[in-house]
């Protein structure tokens, strides 16, 4: 996968967790689900677009890493700067799905079932994003040549 389908997909799972968050809560704000007279929409808010940095920055690790994974995988360098680039990388994906994991469950509660739903949806995104770079990091053993019958 392209670095720039990379980015776009993780950016477009970041503005979608964004965007419903501040859809639920205008909306729930707009129904009466919040008390009026207290400041219950702008912590949230808040809460998100702290939270959006931190995931926006494991998004980039994980895309960065990725590329130099692939990099160093095509590259005449040793076995062991692509073993830690691979395990960077694997930590780095782990971080972001349970990142959005956790940000979802965190919202699981009645009149918020969206934002649940939108965390989910970036999640598979990573893990999508995730299964595509080990697919193109495996070692491909299909171009071996295969032994003739009767060689040595």
């Amino acid at each position: 996968m392209k670095l720039i389908s990379k980015l776009l997909v993780s950016a477009a799972s970041l503005l979608l967790v964004n965007g419903t968050v501040r859809a639920v809560l205008a909306t729930n704000q707009r129904n009466g689900v919040y008390p009026v007279n207290a400041d219950s929409i702008g912590i949230p808010l808040a809460e998100t677009a702290e939270l959006s940095v931190v995931g926006a920055a494991l998004l980039v690790a994980v895309v960065g890493l990725s590329s130099l994974g692939r990099a160093l995988r095509m590259g005449p360098s040793s076995r062991h700067w692509l073993l830690l680039a691979v395990a960077g990388l694997a930590l780095a994906y782990l971080l972001a799905i349970a990142f959005f994991t956790l940000w979802g469950l965190s919202w699981l509660s009645p009149h918020h079932y969206l934002i649940v739903a939108s965390c989910a949806i970036a999640a598979s995104a990573i893990v999508y994003l995730a299964v595509a770079d080990y697919r193109s990091l495996r070692p491909n053993n299909s171009f071996k040549p295969k032994p003739l019958r009767g060689s040595a």
